[in-house]
């Protein structure tokens, strides 16, 4: 009788450690699931902040649309002044070349002038 007393007192005690083993087990995992839970942003939050963030996307996204829109605006102001610009050149090469003939004709009239009187 002493052998199953004293196995019944080791499967006692192997139950007990165990028992105090889930207990303890138990006991930081509620506290670390609550912690966790805790840290966790809640749906309300998560909303909130996804607002927050279209938010400043939609604002970015005027912002960047003005800027663009102002500086297509730019480019065609400086591209009408481009084209102007080229114009006058055109003008101002033609006055040239109607001048360079000018001098020509009037040169050659001089010369032809100067050799009629020497012949």
């Amino acid at each position: 009788m002493g052998n199953v007393t004293l196995l019944s007192e080791w499967i006692l005690n192997i139950i007990l450690i165990f028992n105090i083993i889930i207990c303890y087990f138990i006991f930081y995992l509620s506290k670390y699931i609550k912690e966790i839970f805790q840290i966790l942003p809640t749906k309300h939050e998560v909303g909130r902040i996804i607002n927050l963030v279209e938010g400043i996307n939609h604002k970015n996204a005027k912002e960047l649309e003005t800027l663009a829109q102002f500086h297509r605006s730019d480019i065609k102001r400086i591209d009408q002044i481009n084209d102007l610009r080229l114009a006058a050149i055109d003008e101002r090469l033609k006055a040239y070349q109607e001048a360079y003939s000018l001098v020509f004709e009037m040169l050659n009239s001089r010369n032809n002038e100067a050799l009629t009187r020497v012949c």
